[in-house]
C-alpha cells in the first residue's frame, strides 16, 4: 500500500520499514484493511482559500457522511469519514493541530489524541516532531481504548517515547468505566472554551456540561474556570507556524532520506514544490502551494 500523503509525489515510494504503530496493530491481531485519503501534507499544502478539508491530489474530495457535501473536517479526513460509515471498526489518525479531534467530531466518532510520546511515530510522514501524534478514531470509547493499548509503548525509533512513566502500557479498556473517575481531578480552562463559541455551538456545549455533571457523579472532582494565566490565540498561532514551518522543512527532508526506494527523486522541500507545480496530475496552481513555498522561503 502507498503512503503519499495524499500527493502524486511519492506514489510508488517504498519506506524501508512498516510504520511502528501499524507493526504494534498487527501484533495485536489487527486486519489492515487499507489506507485512508487526507488532506494534501495534512492540509500544508495550500492555504484554504485554494484548498478544502479533505481534498488531495492523490485521493481526490473526501465528503462528510452526514450531509449533503458536508466538510469532514482534516486533516485526517478519511479515517474518520471511514470508520463513521462502517468501512473499519477503527482507524490511526494523525494530529499536528486537530487533525484527530475535528473530523472525529464532525462525523461523530470518539478520537484521540494521545499525550506526545506516548505512541511512536516513526516512519509516519511528518509535519512537527514537537507537535505530531497518532492515535485511534473510532466508533465507541472502548474501541478507542483497545487501538490505543496496542500502539502505545517506547519505541527506539522515536526517542519522545523513551520519557513515558511506566514500562508496561496501561490497559486502558480497564479504564472505561465510571468507577474509573472516583478521585479524578478535573480542570475546565473556561478561556479556553469561550472564544471559540457562538450560536452554532450551543448543542456541543449542552452535550458538554451534561458530560460534566455525569463525571462528577462518578467520583471526578471538576474544577471550574482553571484557566490558562495566557491565552492569546493570535500569538499562539503565529509561534506555532513558525515552529511548524521549520519542522516540516528539516523533517520531510529526514523521511525522505528513509525511503527505500523513491521514483521522483525527492529529497527536499524545493523537489517537493517544483514536482507539485509541474505534474498535472497535481491541480496546480488551482490548487495552490502557497503554505510549502513560505516554508522554503522561511528555511532559506
Amino acid at each position: 500500500m502507498n503512503t503519499t500523503a495524499g500527493s502524486y509525489a511519492l506514489l510508488g515510494a517504498r519506506p524501508t520499514s512498516e510504520a511502528t504503530v501499524v507493526q504494534k496493530l498487527r501484533n495485536a491481531g489487527a486486519v489492515i484493511l487499507g489506507k485512508a485519503t487526507m488532506g494534501e501534507w495534512a492540509q500544508f499544502r495550500s492555504r484554504m482559500n485554494s484548498s478544502s478539508h479533505g481534498w488531495s491530489a492523490y485521493g481526490g474530495q473526501t465528503i462528510g457522511a452526514y450531509y449533503p457535501q458536508q466538510d469532514p473536517h482534516g486533516s485526517s479526513s478519511g479515517s474518520a469519514v471511514g470508520v463513521s460509515v462502517g468501512l473499519a471498526s477503527g482507524a490511526l489518525s494523525t494530529e499536528t493541530s486537530g487533525s484527530i479531534v475535528n473530523p472525529a467530531e464532525k462525523n461523530n466518532l470518539v478520537g484521540i489524541k494521545p499525550t506526545l510520546g506516548l505512541a511512536s511515530r516513526h516512519m509516519a510522514i511528518p509535519i512537527s516532531i514537537r507537535q505530531d501524534s497518532i492515535g485511534p478514531v473510532t466508533q465507541t470509547v472502548k474501541d478507542a481504548a483497545y487501538v490505543l493499548s496496542a500502539i502505545a509503548g517506547r519505541d527506539k525509533y522515536d526517542n519522545w517515547t523513551s520519557v513515558q512513566p511506566f514500562d508496561k502500557v496501561p490497559d486502558y479498556v480497564k479504564a472505561c468505566n465510571y468507577s474509573a473517575f472516583e478521585g479524578a481531578r478535573l480542570g475546565v480552562p473556561r478561556n479556553g472554551i469561550d472564544y471559540f463559541l457562538s450560536n452554532s455551538t450551543e448543542p456541543i456545549m449542552a452535550a458538554f456540561e451534561s458530560a460534566l455533571r455525569m463525571i462528577e457523579q462518578a467520583g471526578a472532582h471538576v474544577q471550574d474556570h482553571a484557566n490558562f494565566e495566557f491565552f492569546d490565540i493570535p500569538a499562539l498561532s503565529r509561534n506555532s507556524s513558525i515552529v511548524l514551518d521549520y519542522d516540516f522543512t528539516s523533517g520531510l527532508s529526514s523521511y525522505l532520506s528513509k525511503l527505500a526506494s523513491n521514483p521522483n527523486n525527492l529529497h527536499n522541500l524545493r523537489d517537493l514544490i517544483h514536482f507539485t507545480k509541474h505534474d498535472p496530475r497535481e491541480g496546480f496552481p488551482e490548487h495552490d502551494v502557497s503554505t510549502i513555498i513560505q516554508m522554503a522561503g522561511i528555511a532559506d
